[in-house]
């Protein structure tokens, strides 16, 4: 007999091991960033260093 709930938390530590933009599998202590999430985070970094400017020009 399948244990449902070890079949969901399997299924869910494996979502929890995909990188959702690339798909590539990750072992439990590895640090992926792939290329998309790198360009939304230097975006964020790069729009909030603006702002930030925005604000000291306003002041």
């Amino acid at each position: 007999m399948i244990d449902q709930n070890r079949s969901y938390e399997q299924g869910s530590v494996e979502r929890a091991l995909t990188c959702a933009n690339c798909g590539q599998k990750l072992h439990v202590l590895e640090v992926h960033v792939c290329e998309r999430c790198i360009y939304e985070c230097l975006n964020m970094v790069e729009h909030n260093e603006k702002y930030k400017q925005h604000r000291r020009i306003k002041k």
